[in-house]
């Protein structure tokens, strides 16, 4: 048994260490008012909340996925508006994260204290 349940944790940890660690973090939008969370889930998929960290829409959800894929460093998930069918791109380079959304474009956000699209910085972790 115990053979058993050593193998299934490291069956487990393979599979969870092939999320890419890079990608995970807390993220904050440098010139609008959205916030980023990134968390791996299982082999490639990710749990991603994107929503208002400030301006009068904070802590309102813009999208959410608990199966966000990730191909490389680009982390993509589908989502609906009203009839519509979006997809949210969220492309990661080191310590940023640029976020486009097929229903929203930059110029709809302009001078919006709701806007999320745009360029993030990853948050540094509390010591």
């Amino acid at each position: 048994m115990k053979k058993f349940v050593i193998a299934l944790v490291l069956v487990q940890f393979a599979a969870y260490s092939n999320a890419s660690p890079g990608l995970e973090g807390e993220y904050v939008c440098d010139s609008c008012h959205g916030y980023l969370t990134v968390k791996a889930s299982k082999v490639k998929t990710y749990k991603v909340w994107l929503g208002t960290g400030g301006g009068s829409c904070g802590g309102e959800v813009f999208a959410k996925s608990d199966m966000a894929q990730a191909v490389g460093n680009t982390i993509t998930f589908t989502w609906k508006l009203k009839n519509r069918v979006c997809k949210t791109k969220i492309s990661i380079e080191g310590a940023h994260a640029f976020v486009s959304d097929s229903c929203t474009r930059p110029e709809d956000e302009d001078d919006s204290t709701c806007a999320v699209l745009g360029e993030y910085t990853k948050r540094e972790k509390e010591r």
